[in-house]
């Protein structure tokens, strides 16, 4: 929180022999799963010490291969059904917020915060804006995507409680082909640690 200076990197790995399987024409194949990763963390105080302002980055490059052309779809706390009268490009993914979240391919993830200085009337509330780009480049669809986050956390007491409030973008492909287009969600979250 603005106090100390901090620098991570990390790198990892994970690899399960005949991990996944696919099965064409009743022949099942089986495939390994590696999964290789490296990334970096820093949090830098920024100016006057008594302010705890602080610049905080991230960024992760994911090299994933989960078998040939493994595609996941997700969505967070997704309430979204198929509509049978919707007659538009209905999304590979599916209904709602569902979106290519995982499979063989890369990602490339940057994130970036500002710690705002302490207000001395309130100084157990912290604000701190944020902005995230990530590109994901899979296998399975011929396009890779590009998404934006830009949001704030709110921290109350430390870590102790954060309220995050967010707006992202997210891919929707009519087809493994197509150039994605852009959804856009509002997300709102309460963390707390006791």
């Amino acid at each position: 929180m603005g106090t100390k200076r901090v620098f991570n990197l990390g790198a990892g790995f994970y690899h399960q022999k005949d991990g996944t399987r696919t099965s064409v024409n009743s022949q099942i194949e089986k495939h390994d799963i590696a999964l290789y990763a490296i990334d970096a963390f820093a949090d830098l105080p920024l100016g006057n010490a008594k302010n705890k302002m602080a610049l905080s980055a991230y960024t992760g490059f994911y090299n994933y291969n989960f078998g040939p052309n493994y595609l996941r779809n997700l969505g967070i706390m997704n309430v979204g059904s198929n509509d049978p009268n919707f007659i538009g490009d209905k999304a590979i993914a599916g209904a709602g917020n569902l979106q290519p979240m995982i499979g063989s391919g890369n990602i490339y993830y940057l994130q970036a915060g500002l710690l705002l200085p302490s207000n001395a009337d309130k100084p157990k509330i912290r604000i701190q804006p944020f902005a995230a780009y990530t590109n994901k480049n899979f296998k399975a669809l011929e396009n890779s995507s590009s998404q934006f986050d830009v949001g704030a956390n709110w921290f109350i007491d430390g870590h102790h409680a954060k309220l995050t409030t967010q707006y992202s973008t997210r891919p929707t492909y009519t087809s493994a082909s197509a150039e994605p287009k852009s959804k856009g969600e509002f997300i709102l979250q309460f963390q707390i640690y006791l």
